[in-house]
């Protein structure tokens, strides 16, 4: 028999959306042995203010030269990946998360896709036109990707 290469899924996450309780119902569906989770958190670089030492140099993801970067959205989208890798191996998923450095979200998106020889991007549809990333997620995706798409709708939850 065989082993063959677990469906490899990229998952854009930021602090709104996927919550954990979206995801937990996704996980539901598949089956454990079968998939490869891979979270991608994209810092987006802005202007970072020297001043009160708060800098850290990261390589981006286009150029691969080092760009400057608040510390403190270092660590919480460090925090973040973390929450997530560590929800989804609790569903006894294999996971991993990686951080790219990218003034655009869809860009970083497929190349992530590209590296780690992504199968499926699992995305979250969009509720209001403006304003919101998914939608330019979407778009970039859908026109530059082979990769086939699940949109989920967001669900509304108390906690």
């Amino acid at each position: 028999m065989s082993k063959t290469r677990p469906t490899t899924i990229i998952i854009p996450i930021d602090r709104n959306h996927p919550t954990l309780r979206t995801l937990e119902l996704y996980y539901r569906t598949i089956s454990s042995e079968n998939y490869r989770i891979i979270f991608v958190h994209v810092i987006q670089p802005g202007n970072t203010n020297s001043l009160f030492g708060i800098r850290a140099s990261m390589v981006s993801s286009v150029t691969g030269n080092p760009v400057p970067i608040k510390k403190k959205v270092l660590v919480e989208a460090k925090l973040l990946c973390r929450e997530h890798v560590q929800h989804a191996q609790s569903h006894g998923l294999k996971a991993k998360s990686v951080i790219y450095v990218n003034s655009h979200v869809g860009p970083a998106l497929i190349q992530a896709a590209a590296r780690y020889r992504a199968d499926l991007f699992l995305l979250w549809t969009q509720e209001r036109v403006c304003g919101d990333i998914t939608g330019e997620i979407y778009q970039h995706v859908h026109r530059h990707s082979p990769i086939p798409m699940v949109l989920l709708p967001r669900l509304h939850m108390s906690k």
